[in-house]
């Protein structure tokens, strides 16, 4: 008996394109690069849509992480508007 519930959540690069709204194109840079998690059989993609649901939630604390760090170096610079004018 085969475990037909993983099999279902396998994804093809079509469904997964559409579930994230980028083009299949960026989907396979993203591929190629390693950058999201697929597995190749011959020359199909699949993905496990749990592993590409965590992909995205990680996508969005580095990305919210990136902005609190921005907005902190914003900040430090704002603090001293008139750098020369100390000197």
């Amino acid at each position: 008996m085969t475990n037909k519930k993983g099999i279902d959540r396998l994804l093809t690069a079509e469904e997964v394109s559409t579930l994230l709204h980028i083009p299949k194109s960026t989907l396979y840079k993203l591929c190629t690069g390693g950058e999201i998690p697929v597995a190749r059989i011959g020359k199909h993609w699949r993905f496990d849509r749990s592993r590409v649901e965590q992909w995205l939630v990680e996508q969005f604390e580095i990305q919210e992480t990136e902005n609190i760090k921005k907005s902190s170096d914003d900040s430090d610079e704002q603090l001293n508007l008139y750098p020369l004018a100390d000197k």
